[in-house]
């Protein structure tokens, strides 16, 4: 007879352990042990048996086993010892000693774990969603900030995963990194869609044919909140670091460009974003070694339509400059910023002028048009350049409409969004076509014939749902039910957003002639 099992020894039990075991079984603490699961990708299991109590956090036992065998444990080992021994001789006054101590830190690389968890490109292109947001987050951070709620050696660890010799802010690290990809999308032409909200700029850009979406917050005074453990993003941010730097590189690599690009110091102290970066083309010789793949797809790549082709655009310093720059050097414009501004030179060049102000200061060039930033963002989103009278500096701008909405399928359909397909339609760019509007003159023709057709095609239709119904099992039946309720709760909205609009409307008839 064999030996009986006890409990937990087999089947899904013995697959999990807790996260206790998990600490004792890789002699870590708890802050490196939730660094490296976040560096590695690991994450808490839910199994449906839980030998150690429903309280408790599990792990894969694999996943465990996996994280014994990572190098960057003995590194924890080793900053453990470093920060022993600098303590020890910082108690003994011993500064030099110290300081010579401080030079030899240990540094993690966390290239490894790039090439580990994205084996291609286009792995790294689905997941950099994230990144970017995050980056551009700190980028936005005063640097005291990000030096004073940065983990102890932090900026020198970031410093050697990204080969730099000295240890700069962490706010300036992301600010490059942000700057080069944009950079790149700018001169590709990859940005497709550009929307401004209270959180911040939504931008979506088609890299390599993957859709990348990410979120610029607004430059304004951050105030970073004590209730948030930097420490946790500092490690998210420490990892999407490394794999943005990994991604910028292969996107200037397979276009034959220089990276790190070159930085205009001039520029850069102006506070100029995308003005400042110098894209220079690498060598003959290293050029040839370009992934061939890139030149097929680049050859077969569709034509972008660039809306601001042709166009000189000048930024007023009221102006959120960097994501202006961003978008218009995307849609094919030149940009002049106002400190950069020559009139001798660039004054009958330039074709518009950005102006954030309840009027115009000065004399306005006759032969230039005002606009306020929204035009900016509403013609890039159509591809084609809209009319600026509705955009006059000191006019009450039109609804800004979100271009990853399809109100199609929501059911309501803005009367800004009418006018813009109208001017799309006019202009011949890609914009979308309603199907209501489109068929409206074929349905009043046919509508004679069709007339009795309605009421026995509902008829019939009713009769089939009420079969359906009565063939569903309980569970499909409250499905079903939750299903018509959300879809009766939308009509109701959208129903509510109409009456809305047909009282604005009788609202201003009835002030025009009074206003007159």
């Amino acid at each position: 007879m064999g030996r009986m099992k006890k409990a937990g020894e087999s089947g899904i039990a013995a697959q999990y352990l807790t996260r206790g075991q998990a600490l004792r079984k890789l002699q870590v603490s708890l802050p490196d042990f939730r660094r490296l699961c976040i560096l590695k990708g690991i994450y808490p299991r839910d199994p449906k048996k839980k030998a150690n109590g429903r309280d408790k956090t599990y792990y894969h036992k694999k996943d465990i086993l996996f994280l014994q065998h990572e190098p960057l444990l003995k590194k924890f080992r080793d900053m453990k010892v470093f920060l022993r021994h600098r303590q020890r001789l910082l108690a003994r006054h011993e500064e030099s000693r110290a300081a010579q101590l401080e030079r030899n830190r240990p540094v993690m690389n966390l290239d490894h774990l790039i090439k580990e968890r994205f084996p291609t490109f286009v792995d790294a292109l689905r997941d950099v969603d994230d990144a970017l947001t995050l980056v551009h987050l700190f980028a936005r951070l005063p640097s005291r900030l990000t030096s004073f709620h940065s983990p102890n050696g932090l900026r020198s660890a970031l410093a050697g995963c990204l080969h730099l010799s000295d240890t700069p802010i962490v706010s300036e690290l992301c600010l490059d990194l942000c700057r080069q990809f944009q950079s790149y999308v700018a001169r590709e032409h990859c940005l497709t869609k550009v929307f401004v909200s209270i959180k911040g700029v939504y931008f979506q850009a088609v890299i390599n044919g993957e859709t990348v979406t990410w979120i610029v917050p607004h430059k304004f005074a951050q105030q970073c909140p004590d209730d948030v453990d930097y420490k946790v993003m500092f490690t998210f941010l420490e990892f999407y670091m490394t794999l943005i730097r990994f991604v910028n590189f292969k996107l200037y690599h397979d276009v034959g460009l220089v990276y790190p690009p070159a930085i205009n110091k001039e520029s850069n102290e102006k506070g100029q974003l995308l003005s400042a970066v110098i894209l220079n083309k690498v060598a003959s010789s290293e050029a040839d070694e370009i992934d061939p793949e890139f030149r097929v797809n680049e050859a077969d790549a569709e034509p972008v339509s660039l809306p601001f082709r042709d166009t000189v655009v000048l930024l007023s310093r009221e102006v959120p400059s960097d994501v202006l720059e961003f978008v218009l050097t995307a849609g094919g414009a030149r940009v002049i910023h106002e400190e950069d501004y020559d009139a001798s030179v660039d004054g009958d060049a330039v074709t518009h002028q950005i102006v954030d102000r309840p009027a115009i200061v000065g004399e306005p060039h006759p032969n230039r048009d005002y606009v306020q930033p929204q035009w900016v963002f509403d013609s890039f989103n159509i591809k084609t350049m809209l009319p600026v009278h509705p955009y006059a500096v000191g006019k009450p701008l039109p609804p800004h409409l979100s271009p990853f909405v399809d109100d199609d399928a929501e059911g309501y359909v803005p009367a800004q969004r009418r006018i813009l397909d109208e001017w799309a339609n006019k202009t011949g760019s890609a914009a979308r076509v309603h199907d209501g509007e489109e068929g409206d003159e074929s349905e009043d023709e046919d509508g004679a014939d069709e007339a009795a057709q309605p009421a026995k095609t509902t008829a019939a239709e009713d009769d089939d749902k009420e079969l359906a119904k009565i063939m569903m099992t309980k569970k499909n039946k409250r499905l079903y039910s939750r299903m018509q309720h959300g879809i009766a709760e939308k009509r109701k909205a959208n129903e509510a957003l109409e009456d809305k609009r047909r009282k604005a409307r009788k609202t201003s008839k009835k002030s025009s002639p009074e206003s007159n």
